[in-house]
């Protein structure tokens, strides 16, 4: 058998004689133009076809992609709808009902906006700017998906005041995906095809449904955009073209540009990285400061102030294996610690408090024991509610000092003026400047 990773010159109504078994993970392609665009070979499909043809040509080539495909994989259709004699033909639409009669899945569809593409604007038609990007799988429920490596990192402004409404990950994106289209001339002048795909709209796809290694195939390959940027992404391509240009043509221009794009890329791929690894880490961080002024909110709720009145603060400390963070409430001397244990343990498993995907270890602890407690020499405290930002630096011996004289009322003494601990890399997390929304 011939080495099925290759830009293929043959018909994709033949696929099965080059790849041999359920080989592939996902499929990315658009469908020739019907009747549109004469690509120049022969036996092609969509010029000089009648509509009903084409679209039984096209589901010839996604049926012989459904029986190469692994149980867990996934097609991407790029289609556009065109008009013809007055009438829109719609040809996502056709795709996808057939598609689902062909027992595919359709899970999403997504526009892309792309500023330029085919056909042109016409009387009764407006300027088209974008295309429809279908997403199919083929079983219902088992499928890649690896959203959070597509989310996005501009969250609102409330984000820091209200870390546990925000995923530590960013905000799932929009099904608008915005994204130019490569024009001629542009870059190294790579880009000799109707309508090829930019680099940013298959690293999207790829990123949302493949692995390293996963073979990606594009039936129709064109320019040869998703074998490219698969190629420098370290999966393995397949490809077929009727066009022997377009594959000289990918080979020539084509690979060569995306293998430098994906290399001039690279600072701004890992600062991105970094910048999503602080953003969990901070609403992580964020959200240990405000659990337990949120439990104590809620305590108060359900038993009234007779509840918290004795609650002389909270030390908030880093987790272990089995807990995301350890909070020890501080009280005083004549408080039954096993039954404020027992009810704030109560509390941490109710609906408000789950909003804060964390597993936390509570323990009420007398401030006779505080002793005991091996803590970092410098603390922090955050009075008032506020959360995001501190207001005090102390020396843990000093604050033992203070709470042994029952001299803690100036760090605040209200109800939810609480004490919270954490470490100084928190402390400067919460005090850089670009952080919105502190008080």
């Amino acid at each position: 058998m011939s080495n099925p990773y290759d830009y293929h010159i043959g018909d994709s109504r033949n696929l099965d004689e080059i790849i041999k078994g359920r080989l592939v993970d996902v499929i990315i392609t658009s469908p020739p133009y019907w009747n549109l665009k004469d690509y120049e070979v022969k036996n092609q499909i969509g010029f000089g076809q009648k509509y009903d043809e084409y679209i039984e040509d096209l589901m010839t080539v996604f049926k012989k992609c459904k029986d190469v495909l692994k149980e867990n994989g996934s097609l991407w259709v790029v289609a556009d709808s065109f008009k013809q004699y007055g009438n829109i033909k719609l040809l996502p639409f056709d795709l996808a009902n057939r598609l689902k009669e062909e027992s595919f899945f359709l899970q999403d569809v997504i526009i892309w906006q792309k500023d330029k593409t085919l056909p042109w604007s016409s009387k009764g038609k407006l300027r088209n700017i974008f295309e429809y990007v279908l997403f199919f799988t083929k079983n219902k429920t088992h499928f890649k998906y690896n959203v959070d490596r597509l989310r996005e990192l501009n969250l609102k402004k409330w984000w820091v005041k209200y870390p546990e409404r925000y995923n530590p990950k960013g905000k799932v994106p929009s099904r608008v995906w915005t994204i130019p289209i490569p024009i001629q001339g542009w870059g190294k002048s790579w880009v000799r095809h109707f309508c090829p795909f930019p680099p940013e709209l298959v690293e999207k796809i790829l990123l949302l449904t493949t692995d390293e290694n996963d073979v990606v195939i594009d039936p129709f390959a064109g320019s040869g955009s998703v074998l490219a940027q698969a190629t420098v992404m370290k999966r393995n391509a397949i490809g077929f073209d009727l066009n022997k240009d377009y594959r000289e043509m990918y080979f020539k221009t084509v690979l060569p540009f995306f293998e430098e794009n994906w290399k001039q890329n690279e600072k701004k791929r890992r600062d991105k990285e970094r910048e999503r690894n602080h953003l969990e880490e901070t609403i992580k961080k964020l959200r240990i400061l405000k659990y337990p002024v949120s439990l104590l909110k809620e305590l108060k709720k359900e038993d009234g102030i007779e509840a918290t009145k004795h609650i002389l603060g909270v030390i908030a400390s880093d987790g272990d294996r089995e807990h995301d963070a350890k909070f020890f409430f501080v009280l005083d001397s004549r408080t039954n610690d096993v039954k404020i244990t027992q009810r704030l343990s109560k509390i941490s498993r109710s609906d408000k408090l789950k909003k804060f995907s964390m597993k936390p270890k509570i323990t009420a602890i007398k401030k006779s024991e505080l002793t005991s407690l091996r803590l970092k020499e410098k603390i922090y405290i955050y009075s008032n509610g506020i959360t995001n930002y501190y207001n005090a630096e102390i020396k843990f011996r000093d604050l033992l000092e203070k709470i042994e004289k029952n001299d803690y009322l100036d760090l605040g003494r209200e109800l939810l003026d609480r004490i919270i601990k954490h470490t100084e890399e928190i402390a400067k997390v919460v005090k850089e400047p670009k952080l919105e929304g502190r008080n």
